[in-house]
């Protein structure tokens, strides 16, 4: 059998925080190939993470352009993906070319031009002759333009993830993304987090090659209590970036509603404006009765789990406008936390009635709070069943073992 090379394309991993469930899948690529090559699109760092032997990591760092941006655009504006793309936001999309979504498609352009020679380079380092080689993006980005363009110099097939922020348009600030349909067409597959990502995509983008379409759901290890006899107590914990996404304000609206209990909020996570969140989160629960929080700030994967396993939890809230399928929840659910989150992206394939509460989209803080107080409430016998419904749908359809399983054997089929 000929050795087998994967090259796995990320935004940060292995070398900053963020990406910290690529963690979860490597140990399983590395298992199914001879060696891994991880080219990251980061700068000015060395290797954070503990990585297999067979695993290899290099940096991608594309230099600023500085004057010469402006010539590398005008080169783009004759090219016929240019022409293309902008064919598509007119009829396709319906959407007009404005001076931001052609600015964000010369980016787009630009960078796949010179994230394709960045990889042929790395690769004509690590490849070896007659060597089998899958080229793998972690997202549907700039870097995936790049994969794809690169596909047929090095001889290999190309497998893309699709996630939030990569596949939304509704969710960008240009609600657009530039060069969809280019990937589509050079990728081998497109491979989706959650079944309601792969219909939004072909409904968007009037898919009718649908096979190259597919769902493989990431997952988590089991982290339950070694003593499953767990001391609960009125707590709640959320876990996500500090963004305008994630809507933590509406949740904090949530929490003065709570006012007459006695209740502690854990937030973990971190982000640009961390310090003024914190402010505004003390200032606005100092007057509000035995309600009180707890905010971390940025956490090892590791620490995350030993959070939600030792804290007594009685509940997980997720309140975002837009999601993929949160690794978040499934964390949660392999700890037994019910959880409480809206029904966005495909965060209703994961949560149901039986393990927590699904909200509205665009929920009221009353709704909210009802659902919150819903479980902080409840009784250990009626709550150990929501905790052992959490647990089995963990374990039925978000299992690491089982899902990445899954996926390798996939990525097995690709390469014969």
């Amino acid at each position: 059998m000929k050795k087998r090379l994967l090259i796995l394309f990320t935004n940060r991993f292995p070398f900053h925080q963020g990406e910290e469930f690529v963690e979860n899948e490597i140990p399983y690529l590395s298992a199914n190939f001879h060696q891994v090559l991880i080219i990251s699109n980061s700068s000015g760092a060395t290797v954070q993470k503990t990585l297999p032997d067979n695993v290899i990591a290099e940096q991608c760092d594309l230099q600023p352009l500085g004057r010469m941006k402006y010539l590398h655009y005008l080169f783009m504006v004759f090219s016929v993906s240019f022409f293309r793309e902008l064919m598509r936001m007119l009829f396709q999309y319906k959407i007009a070319p404005t001076r931001q979504r052609v600015g964000l498609l010369m980016e787009y352009l630009v960078d796949g031009r010179r994230y394709k020679k960045a990889y042929m380079h790395l690769i004509s380092r690590y490849r070896e002759r007659d060597q089998q080689c899958l080229l793998y993006s972690y997202w549907m980005n700039q870097s995936s333009l790049g994969a794809v363009r690169v596909k047929k110099k090095v001889n290999s097939k190309v497998i893309i993830r699709a996630h939030r922020y990569d596949l939304y348009f509704e969710h960008q600030p240009a609600n657009y993304i530039p060069c969809r349909k280019e990937i589509f067409k050079k990728a081998d597959y497109i491979c989706f987090i959650a079944e309601e990502g792969r219909r939004y995509f072909i409904n968007k983008h009037d898919i009718r090659e649908k096979e190259k379409l597919v769902v493989y759901p990431l997952g988590v290890q089991t982290n339950l209590p070694v003593d499953k006899r767990r001391v609960l107590k009125a707590n709640m914990v959320s876990c996500s970036y500090i963004n305008p996404a994630k809507r933590l304000p509406l949740l904090l609206d949530a929490l003065q509603e709570l006012k007459k209990k006695e209740v502690t909020w854990t937030h973990i996570g971190g982000g640009d404006h961390f310090d003024r969140f914190k402010e505004e989160v003390f200032h606005q629960l100092s007057g509000c009765g035995g309600v009180s929080a707890s905010l971390t700030g940025n956490l090892p994967n590791q620490d995350v789990r030993r959070l939600l396993r030792e804290s007594g939890f009685k509940v997980f809230v997720n309140v975002s406008s837009s999601e993929g399928l949160p690794v978040s929840i499934m964390e949660a659910m392999a700890t037994g936390i019910p959880v409480v989150a809206t029904r966005v992206g495909g965060v209703s394939e994961i949560v149901n009635n039986n393990n927590g509460r699904l909200l509205s989209p665009d929920p009221s803080p009353g709704e909210i709070a009802d659902a919150l107080a819903f479980f902080l409430d409840m009784k250990e016998e009626m709550w150990e069943k929501f905790s052992f419904n959490a647990y089995e749908t963990w374990r039925n359809h978000f299992s690491d073992e089982k899902n990445y399983g899954a996926f390798v054997t996939f990525l097995n089929t690709i390469l014969q």
